[in-house]
């Protein structure tokens, strides 16, 4: 604009035309509920879940522990990145990592479930050792966090204060949103993307974890000094 390429008038116009486009889609709205009121049944929920089962994409497994190999009656702590509802008047998400934990549960696993938001990180530390393996389970949304981020916030990094979030020999971090969250996290050893936080991602991603079918995915992104990693 400022060479004279092109006119201010112009970049109005795309402007108008992309947020028209997006009003259109209801992109505007909330999200959460929006999804929440839509019903996915019969050939569309079957074609959802093969999409499902082909994206899940282990991107780090130094420790070779996907697929899991643990008896019946093995305890999971599944410790939720996310914001409540009620936090600054921001909406929920991940409202259906419950399915996750039944998924577990029908498996014939104990699984126990709480936020890491606010979480004391030195209690925490005691009580890793009851489990057999833990599972972070990520959604920053940059719509539900203070500066628009997808970075996770102070009050969910608490987890992994100490070395914490990482001390217990079966870490399986995985990402229902973004791909990036290894960014953050560097020091992750066991880091999944799964891209989405609904039911058929939740399904899929417990059939790889359980080593009932392979992780076909590959990942849209590649972070030097990261993702490069992912075959170490």
């Amino acid at each position: 604009m400022k060479s004279g390429e092109i006119t201010k008038e112009r970049l109005h116009d795309a402007v108008r035309r992309i947020l028209r486009m997006k009003d259109k889609a209801r992109l505007f709205e909330d999200q959460e509920a929006l999804m929440a009121g839509i019903e996915i049944t019969g050939d569309i929920k079957d074609v959802a879940q093969k999409i499902a089962d082909q994206a899940i994409t282990v991107v780090r497994n130094t420790q070779n522990l996907i697929p899991l190999s643990l008896p019946k009656g093995s305890k999971f702590l599944l410790i939720n990145i996310q914001r409540n509802r009620n936090d600054m008047g921001f909406p929920a998400y991940m409202n259906h990592i419950n399915v996750l934990k039944e998924e577990l549960e029908k498996r014939g696993y104990v699984a126990d479930m709480m936020l890491s938001y606010g979480v004391d990180h030195k209690k925490l530390e005691e009580d890793l050792k009851g489990y057999d393996c833990v599972l972070f389970n990520c959604r920053i949304n940059p719509a539900n966090y203070l500066g628009g981020t997808i970075r996770i916030n102070w009050d969910n990094i608490m987890a992994f204060w100490r070395g914490v979030g990482v001390a217990h020999p079966r870490v399986i971090f995985t990402s229902f949103g973004d791909p990036y969250k290894l960014y953050d996290l560097p020091f992750l050893r066991t880091y999944v993307n799964a891209y989405s936080h609904d039911d058929i991602t939740f399904r899929a991603f417990v059939k790889v974890l359980l080593g009932e079918m392979p992780a076909k995915g590959k990942s849209p992104v590649s972070l030097k000094g990261f993702f490069e990693r992912e075959t170490d």
